[in-house]
């Protein structure tokens, strides 16, 4: 008696268990991934890959400090770059689980809206940039109150302002790369000490 009750128990605890479990393995999460540069982009991905990509970018850190003086040693050796080292490119990267959903569907509409506002952002802040480089005047109307206040763009302090941010994200591109490059050297020189230290 006690046998089967105990038996009976144990069934419908693991069938009504299994469904949870299993439901639980499979959400897809939504994550924000940050790049050294601030670019955001989204995907979807698996618990297991996220927890994987979380895992990678906590090791990477471990390596960070000594790539970043070896990046500014090769920095300042190459004659090609009159600024200093930009440490900002040293930011780790950064990811975020936004949203979890147990369709890949729901999930992947809801990366596609979380992409459109970060490109709405995007184009809002290249408005701002063409008011803050526009020239403001008064128009006298005929009557009282008929002021009106006209923009015009001041093409040669938005040219130079672009120019000046171009520049700015080719010497941060540059800096990336070379920071990037040394991170792969710091970790295969971490991995090939691990090796030698096994044996």
């Amino acid at each position: 008696m006690i046998k089967a009750s105990l038996f009976s128990f144990l069934a419908i605890t693991i069938l009504w268990t299994a469904p949870c479990a299993h439901g639980f393995g499979n959400m897809h999460v939504v994550v924000k991934r940050q790049d050294r540069l601030g670019n955001e982009s989204y995907k979807v991905m698996s618990r297991t890959e996220f927890r994987e990509l979380e895992k990678k970018c906590r090791k990477e850190a471990s390596y960070a400090t000594k790539a970043l003086s070896l990046a500014q040693r090769a920095w300042k050796e190459d004659s090609n770059n009159t600024s200093p080292f930009p440490r900002s490119v040293a930011k780790p990267i950064k990811v975020r689980a936004m949203r979890e959903f147990k369709e890949k569907e729901d999930a992947r509409e809801m990366a596609s809206k979380y992409t459109e506002r970060e490109n709405e952002q995007a184009k809002k802040r290249e408005a701002d940039l063409k008011r803050k480089h526009s020239k403001q005047s008064w128009t006298r109307g005929r009557g009282r109150g008929n002021n009106r206040r006209t923009s015009k763009v001041d093409t040669k302090s938005l040219k130079k302002a672009t120019d000046k941010l171009e520049e700015r994200k080719a010497t941060l591109e540059r800096a990336c790369t070379l920071y990037e490059s040394m991170l792969v050297k710091c970790r295969e020189e971490a991995e090939e000490r691990r090796k030698k230290s096994a044996f």
